[in-house]
């Protein structure tokens, strides 16, 4: 194993090497006129890899990654560092199990390369508890994969404390934070005594940081008494796919999605943890943002997580759609999907018929003495599959109805929204115009999972969230979720199913078949 001192020598050769062959991606000129490393290289924890000083680059890391893979080992060896040095798709560079002075013999069996991915996945990883597997989604992967988040620029958090001083509020301590996909989080422990009055500075605090007039969030951090977190939004923010999302999702995470009925890759956190939440428990899903909040995106990116983790014969989905399909084009295809419904009439006739088929399955649960579909399932029983109704514009739907029919669409839903979550019939409601008089508080009580993109203003926040919150956002998949067994919502970019995404679910489930 190399010394520290030699890892170091050697993330110095490389760094220089890097920076000299690729100057235009290794640099990057600033506002002012002054250059800047975008990435350096360094040696820590026995390793060899990227550091992101003003947060991940895609591109640079594709860039290092090639260049690293071709001329590290020639680099090093003219710096007199001698033996074999691997790269990984993830930019790491370090030593190999071979070296120049002890080859493998010539009768030595040949090495079989392990059958593994992008990021060193096993292709029997699976998500769900009958998913997909690695082998069958990394046609779908980004190669190398994005880094989802890393350690905050110091200056972001010192930049927070020095406004504060400034504002009249001295003597907060910077205490760090993390570089997310869409904002920094700076992490900092003001004086007890102006703590309150530091939260209610949101809005001047963002416009003398030069983030304009949209006000910051901030809140206590759970668990660290007295610190503040402040969401910076960063200037070149990231966006994820789900595929790299998935494959983001730690092993222990993985673990418990096979205990989720329907998991969902709902978004990724700051700190860059996927967030999963299991929408068999929601129950019902109401989900809100303007024009360019990322809602339809946000929602197709939940379905292809869904239609990644469950089968077609435990999952069926019809989606509503008053564009005439265009927000779905991929559905026609879809394994999981049963009805793209395009008329309003037809939307009143169907959501009808799940209202009389929740009756009619707890009926036959009644009879089998089971209590719901999550019981019926765990007792074998294989007739019932979940079903899931999307409606993508509720407003756009109520527009184009009679009274009268508006009125039994109304009822029905309701008919769902109190008991179709046990008969394992779910229901998400979506629309761009969160006012109250679309989404009435009867609708409300029956659709307490919330979703909230970017809206125009607080009160748009009130209707989705029942809390402000929703108009600070940024928009493009930029969201807070809450379910109904959340005290508080959380933040995150939601991810997007990429084109490729929905080759691969096809090609999937019909090899699964």
């Amino acid at each position: 194993m190399a010394s520290t001192a030699d890892l170091a020598h050697a993330a110095h050769v490389l760094d220089a090497g890097f920076a000299t062959s690729k100057p235009d991606v290794a640099w990057t000129t600033l506002p002012d006129g002054t250059t800047a490393r975008r990435m350096t290289v360094v040696a820590a924890d026995g390793l060899i890899h990227p550091h992101w000083a003003m947060g991940f680059h895609a591109g640079t890391m594709q860039e290092w990654v090639q260049w690293a893979t071709q001329w590290a080992e020639t680099a090093l060896h003219h710096a007199g560092i001698t033996g074999t040095w691997t790269v990984s798709a993830e930019g790491i560079v370090r030593r190999g199990r071979e070296s120049a002075s002890s080859p493998r013999g010539e009768d030595a069996p040949p090495v079989e390369p392990p059958k593994s991915t992008v990021e060193g996945l096993p292709d029997a990883t699976q998500w769900g508890q009958d998913g997909l597997r690695w082998g069958q989604l990394r046609a779908a992967a980004a190669d190398p994969l994005p880094v989802l988040s890393g350690p905050i620029p110091p200056e972001r958090v010192q930049d927070v404390v020095r406004v504060l001083g400034h504002l009249g509020f001295p003597d907060t301590v910077a205490i760090g934070g993390q570089r997310g996909l869409t904002v920094d989080v700076a992490k900092i422990r003001p004086p007890a005594a102006l703590a309150k009055r530091i939260l209610g500075e949101s809005a001047t605090l963002a416009g003398q940081l030069g983030h304009g007039e949209l006000p910051l969030r901030m809140a206590y951090v759970e668990g660290a008494p007295g610190v503040i977190a402040v969401e910076r939004p960063r200037p070149d923010r990231q966006f994820v796919d789900l595929v790299t999302a998935l494959a983001r999702t730690d092993k222990q995470t993985r673990q418990s999605l096979k205990n989720m009925a329907l998991p969902v890759c709902c978004l990724v956190k700051s700190d860059g943890t996927p967030f999963w939440s299991d929408a068999a428990t929601w129950p019902h899903l109401l989900a809100g943002g303007t024009t360019g909040g990322g809602k339809t995106v946000s929602l197709v990116g939940w379905l292809a997580s869904l239609m990644i983790t469950v089968p077609p014969t435990r999952l069926r989905i019809s989606l509503v759609d008053p564009k005439a399909g265009a927000s779905f084009p991929w559905a026609k295809h879809a394994p999981h999907v049963d009805a793209l419904v395009k008329t309003p009439q037809e939307v009143c006739q169907l959501v009808a018929q799940w209202a009389d088929e929740a009756d009619a399955r707890f009926e036959e649960f009644a009879h089998g003495g089971v209590e719901d579909l999550a019981a019926a399932m765990a007792a074998g029983w294989t007739q019932y599959p979940y079903r899931l109704l999307v409606v993508d514009e509720y407003k756009d739907l109520k527009d184009q109805l009679e009274k009268d029919d508006l009125k039994e669409l109304e009822r029905n839903i309701g008919r769902l929204g109190q008991k179709a979550r046990g008969a394992g019939l779910l229901l998400w409601i979506a629309t761009q115009h969160p006012l109250a008089e679309t989404i009435d508080s009867t609708l409300k009580a029956n659709l307490p999972t919330r979703l909230a993109l970017k809206v125009a203003n607080t009160v748009g926040s009130q209707v989705i969230l029942d809390s402000p919150g929703a108009e600070t956002l940024l928009g493009r998949g930029d969201a807070l979720f809450k379910s109904s067994s959340m005290g508080v919502a959380i933040r995150g970019q939601t991810p997007l199913a990429t084109e490729g995404v929905w080759q691969v679910i096809r090609d999937g489930w019909a090899k699964k078949a």
